[in-house]
C-alpha cells in the first residue's frame, strides 16, 4: 500500500489515491512510520486537503514508533516551520534531529 501511494503521489496525478493508499498501509501496519509522515505532509500541503490537526497527530504517532529517526524529526520540524509556524517546535526538533543523525546528515539539519 505504501508503494503505492508513493507512486501516486509521485506522479502527481492522484492525491486523493495516494491518501487513500496510506492510510490502507497504517490500517494494515500501524507502525509504518514512512506512511505516517508521507500521509502528514500530503495533509499538511494540499490547499484541497488541508487537514493540520491530522498532519500534526501523524507526525506525533511516528514519533511515538521512531521517536529518534532523523528523517521523521527533520520532516515535522520543516511542517512546524512552514505549516503551522511554530518556530520554538520546529527548532527543537531541529535541534533533536541533528543530535540524531549520523555524521554525513548533520548538514542537512543545518539549513533550516
Amino acid at each position: 500500500w505504501f508503494e503505492l501511494g508513493r507512486l501516486r503521489f509521485t506522479a502527481g496525478e492522484d492525491a486523493g489515491g495516494a491518501v487513500d493508499a496510506f492510510e490502507q498501509a497504517i490500517r494494515s501496519n500501524e507502525a509504518h512510520v514512512p506512511a505516517h509522515v508521507a500521509l502528514a505532509q500530503i495533509l499538511a500541503n494540499s490547499i484541497a486537503r488541508a487537514d493540520v490537526e491530522r498532519a500534526d497527530s501523524l507526525f506525533m504517532k511516528a514519533l511515538e514508533f521512531e521517536p529518534h529517526n532523523s528523517k521523521v524529526l527533520l520532516s515535522f520540524a520543516e511542517y512546524c516551520s512552514k505549516v503551522t509556524r511554530t518556530e520554538q517546535k520546529a527548532d527543537d526538533l531541529f535541534e533533536r534531529a541533528f543530535n540524531h543523525a549520523g555524521p554525513s546528515q548533520r548538514h542537512v539539519c543545518l539549513f533550516k
